[in-house]
C-alpha cells in the first residue's frame, strides 16, 4: 500500500506519466502525514508476527541470468540457465510442487512462456527474482509472460514491456503484458498470486492489455463453471496500455458474445493495484463470483483520442459479475474514448447482482462519480463523488443510474431493469450546469424498476446558479420507488430544482401530492420524507479528545469523546507512521465515538480518527499508535 499511498498523495508537479495529482482539498483538513501520535498504546499478544501474504515455496530454486546456459543445471547462481531452458517443456515438466524459478535482477529478456505448471495448495511454485538492483526486465512483441493452464503459482517482482501494435477494431494482434490463459477446457485450476510486478506498453495507442486473464469456450453449453478460483492480483503498477489495465473476461467462439457466465471465475481478488494512462478501461472484472477490486488507485482511463469502441472505457468496471465488493478505491481523470459516453469512475454495468460499491473516491471525471447499467440487489453507499464533469450520454449526474444492455445474448430476460439498488449516504459535490447531481435514464433497458432505494445521502451544490442544474432527476421512462432523509445544500435555500418521471400510480401518501418538476422544497419533501434543505457552510467539526484504546480477543477498540459542531461520522483510517490518510487506507465510517479493529498478526498500528461533516469539510484529526507485541 505505501507505493499507492506515495503516488496518490504525490505533488502534481512530478508531471509527465507517472505522475499523480493530489486529492482534492478537504477544507480544513490538517495532514496527519509525519506527525507524532497523540496517544501511545501498548499490549502483550499471543498473535503471530507478520508471515506475508501468499504462500511460500520450500523446494529446490533454479537460477535463470540472461547470460545462462543451458548446459548449466541452474540450482546455483554460478550455473545459471537461460531463458530458453526456463521456456522448454523439459525442464517445465520437471519442476515439483515448492519449486522456485528465480530470474536475475538488471537482466533483460525476451518472452517468458509456462504451460501446464502446477503446484499444490500450500506450495506453489514461484517465479520471481534475485539478487540487487532493478527487477529482471521481460520485453517481446506479443504476450510477454504467458501462464497457460498453470496454477499454485507465484508470479512476482517482474518489469513487463509488451510491445505493441497499432489499436484498431479489425487488428486482433492484441497482446498483453502478463496473460493468464485456460481457453477450452474443463479442468479445474487454483491458486494463482500475481504480485509486484510493473507492465507497460508504449502508449494508448497500442493494442495491449496490462494483465488478462482469459477463458474462451466453443458455446454457452461448453463454459466451465469456477474453471479458476483463488485469484490474486496485488499490488501491481500498470499503465500506458491501449485496451484494459486488468482484465478478467471470458467469451464465446460460435455464439460471439463475451462475458455470459458469473461462475467463469470465483474468488478473484484485484486489490492494491495502481492502473494509470489507459486507452480503455482501468480494471474490467467480467464472469466472476464472491470477488473484491479493493484499495487501488486508477486514473486516466479512457484517454484514447478516436471514437473505437472496445472494452469501454472507465476507471472500474464490473460485468456479469455476482457478490462482489468494490471498496476503498481512489479514481479520477477518466475520459471517454472519444465516444461521448460511460467514462465513469466506477461502473456496475449489466447482468451484475449483489454488488457493493462502498468507500471510494471518484472525482474529476469526464462521465459520473459512480453510473450503472442494469442490475439486481446492488449497493451504492458511503462514497464521496466530487465534481465529475456528468458530460456523457447517459451519465449525466454525480451518480446516474441507466438500464443498458444493448439486449444481448447472455443478458437473462429478467435482467434488463434496475431492480433492489441501495443508494445511501454518499456525499454528492458539485456545480453541475444543466447537468444533474442524481440522475436516473432507461437507455435501452426495461421500464419495470423496482424496490429502489435513495437516503440519506448528502447533496452538496457548491455553484451559483440554481437555474441551470436539477439536484434530481428521474428521466427518460425511469421509476424511482423511495427517496427518504437526504440533505440537500446550496447557496439559497429559496430555490429547489428537480424533476420526477416516476408515475403517480407508483407513489403513495404525501408523495402523491407531489407533481413532477418543483422549484420549492416543500413540494419535494412529500416525495423525499425526512429530508432538509440548508445553506452552504465551510464549518468543520471539532476534534475528537481523550482517546483510549483496549485489547481483548484479538480485537483492538477505539475509543474517544465526541466532536463538537456539524459532525457526520467518523473516518477511521489506519495508516503506516508517515503516511497521510486517503481512502485506500480508510477502515470505514462510524457515527458513535468508538471503533474495533480486529487485528491479524503482532506489530505497530497507527490509526486516524478524523471528524467530517455533513458537507464534506474534515476537522482536525486524532492520531493513535497502538503497539501488539
Amino acid at each position: 500500500m505505501k507505493k499507492i499511498l506515495a503516488c496518490l498523495l504525490a505533488v502534481a508537479a512530478l508531471g509527465g506519466a507517472t505522475g499523480c495529482k493530489k486529492q482534492t482539498d478537504f477544507g480544513k483538513y490538517e495532514s496527519v502525514a509525519g506527525k507524532a501520535p497523540d496517544a501511545n498504546f501498548s499490549f502483550e499478544t499471543s498473535l503471530k508476527e507478520y508471515d506475508g501474504e501468499y504462500p511460500q515455496s520450500d523446494g529446490r530454486t533454479f537460477y535463470v541470468a540472461a547470460d545462462g546456459s543451458s548446459e548449466n543445471d541452474g540450482l546455483s547462481e554460478t550455473s545459471p540457465v537461460d531463458i530458453a531452458a526456463a521456456n522448454s517443456k523439459e525442464f517445465q515438466s520437471a519442476l515439483q510442487a515448492g519449486d522456485s524459478v528465480l530470474f536475475r535482477r538488471g537482466d533483460t529478456f525476451g518472452q517468458l512462456s509456462f504451460e501446464g505448471v502446477r503446484g499444490k495448495d500450500g506450495n506453489p511454485v514461484t517465479l520471481g527474482a534475485y539478487g540487487e538492483g532493478e527487477k529482471p526486465f521481460f520485453r517481446y512483441e506479443g504476450n510477454v509472460v504467458m501462464l497457460k493452464y498453470c496454477d499454485n503459482i507465484v508470479l512476482r517482482d517482474f518489469a513487463v514491456e509488451v510491445v505493441g501494435v497499432e489499436r484498431s477494431p479489425l487488428n486482433p494482434s492484441q497482446r498483453a503484458g502478463i496473460s493468464l490463459i485456460y481457453d477450452h477446457t474443463n479442468e479445474k485450476f487454483r491458486n494463482v498470486y500475481i504480485f509486484d510486478n510493473e507492465i507497460y506498453s508504449q502508449g494508448v495507442d497500442k493494442n495491449t492489455f496490462g494483465i488478462e486473464v482469459s477463458a474462451a469456450a466453443k458455446n454457452y453449453a461448453s463454459a466451465p463453471d469456477e474453471v479458476l478460483v483463488n485469484l490474486h492480483i496485488k499490488r501491481n503498477e500498470v499503465h500506458d496500455v491501449g485496451r484494459s489495465g486488468i482484465h478478467t473476461i471470458g467469451w464465446l467462439v460460435d455464439e460471439g458474445y463475451n462475458n455470459v457466465k458469473w461462475t467463469l471465475y470465483k474468488d478473484i481478488f484485484i486489490d492494491e493495484n495502481v492502473v494509470y494512462n489507459v486507452g480503455c478501461m482501468g480494471i474490467y472484472i467480467t464472469c466472476c463470483t464472491n470477488s473484491t477490486i479493493n484499495r487501488n488507485l486508477v486514473y486516466n482511463a479512457g484517454m484514447y483520442d478516436k471514437p473505437e469502441l472496445m472494452e469501454g472505457e472507465c476507471g472500474i468496471m464490473a460485468l456479469c459479475a455476482d457478490k462482489m465488493d468494490i471498496m476503498y478505491n481512489v479514481i479520477y481523470g477518466c475520459r471517454d474514448q472519444a465516444l461521448n459516453f460511460d467514462a465513469m469512475g466506477i461502473d456496475i454495468d449489466w447482468n451484475t447482482r449483489n454488488v457493493n460499491v462502498q468507500y471510494n473516491y471518484c472525482y474529476e471525471n469526464m462521465g459520473s462519480g459512480i453510473g450503472t447499467m442494469a442490475n439486481q440487489s446492488c449497493f451504492i453507499k458511503n462514497n464521496r463523488l466530487e465534481n465529475n464533469y456528468a458530460a456523457t450520454g447517459g451519465h449525466s449526474g454525480q451518480i446516474s443510474v441507466t438500464a443498458f444492455t444493448s439486449r444481448v445474448y447472455g443478458v437473462p430476460e429478467n435482467y434488463h431493469n434496475v431492480s433492489s439498488l441501495t443508494i445511501s449516504e454518499n456525499l454528492l459535490i458539485g456545480t453541475p450546469k444543466d447537468k444533474n447531481m442524481f440522475y436516473t435514464t432507461l437507455s435501452n433497458g426495461d421500464a419495470d424498476w423496482k424496490n429502489n432505494v435513495f437516503t440519506e445521502n448528502r447533496v452538496v451544490y457548491t455553484g451559483d446558479d440554481l437555474s441551470s442544474m436539477r439536484f434530481v432527476c428521474i428521466d427518460g421512462g425511469t421509476v424511482w420507488q423511495s427517496f427518504s432523509d437526504n440533505r440537500y445544500y446550496s447557496q439559497k435555500t429559496t430555490v429547489f430544482r428537480c424533476y420526477d418521471n416516476t408515475p403517480q400510480s407508483e407513489l403513495t401518501g404525501d408523495a402523491q401530492a407531489y407533481g413532477g418538476q418543483s422549484m420549492q422544497f416543500e413540494k419535494w419533501q412529500k416525495r423525499d420524507t425526512g429530508s432538509t434543505y440548508e445553506l452552504l457552510s465551510d464549518d468543520a467539526p471539532s476534534a475528537p479528545q481523550e482517546p483510549s484504546a483496549t485489547f481483548e480477543g484479538g480485537e483492538i477498540a477505539l475509543r474517544w469523546k465526541e466532536s463538537k459542531g456539524d459532525l457526520w461520522h467518523y473516518n477511521v483510517y489506519l495508516v503506516e507512521e508517515g503516511e497521510d490518510v486517503s481512502y485506500l487506507n480508510m477502515l470505514g465510517e462510524t457515527e458513535v465515538c468508538a471503533y474495533t479493529f480486529t487485528a491479524e498478526h503482532k506489530g505497530e498500528y497507527y490509526f486516524v480518527v478524523q471528524p467530517e461533516s455533513n458537507q464534506g469539510v474534515y476537522g482536525k484529526a486524532l492520531k493513535i499508535k497502538v503497539e501488539l507485541r
